[in-house]
């Protein structure tokens, strides 16, 4: 999907502070899930009876790369997200096994940008508490990163295909 350039957005750097947007219109890191606060459950009349219905909120993060791991035979990623102020979760939990997003913005004409994603991890956990940085509450999410997901994966598939 293109997206329009539409030049320095300081009210986005005002709002959202440092943390949140180094080199913003070149790449970004989301993670993705439904965060558990966000989960509404109430009671609605349904073809004229009383149901329950719950709903969920289904959200696209923003954050920073915070750090790349390699630990034994994986892989991880950390991104830095908001926690607890405008409309960022206080708590991420709920979004273990969503995906955390590369989104890589290209433009040939320095105006008009194409948005290529890539899955750059799987989310497995959040930091406890949320720290202050540049006066913000921030926390991270980490999960599998790349090799994990792309080279384990591969080579797991093919062994099981190979049995087959």
């Amino acid at each position: 999907m293109p997206l329009q350039n539409i030049g320095h957005d300081e009210r986005r750097h005002q709002r959202a502070g440092e943390p949140l947007c180094d080199a913003v219109d070149r790449v970004s890191h989301q993670s993705e899930g439904n965060p558990g606060e966000k989960i509404e459950v109430k009671k609605e009349l349904v073809n004229g009876k009383e149901e329950m219905t719950t709903v969920t909120v289904a959200a696209l993060v923003q954050g920073n790369l915070a750090g790349y791991e390699l630990r034994e035979q994986f892989d991880y990623v950390t991104i830095l997200v908001g926690r607890g102020f405008e409309e960022f979760p206080a708590s991420y939990k709920g979004v273990s096994g969503g995906g955390i997003w590369y989104q890589q913005f290209i433009t040939t004409d320095g105006k008009t940008y194409d948005v290529q994603p890539i899955l750059a991890g799987v989310a497995v956990w959040q930091s406890k508490n949320p720290t202050i940085k540049n006066g913000w509450k921030v926390g991270t999410v980490t999960g599998h990163a790349w090799v994990s997901i792309y080279g384990h994966v591969r080579r797991a598939l093919a062994e099981k295909r190979a049995i087959e």
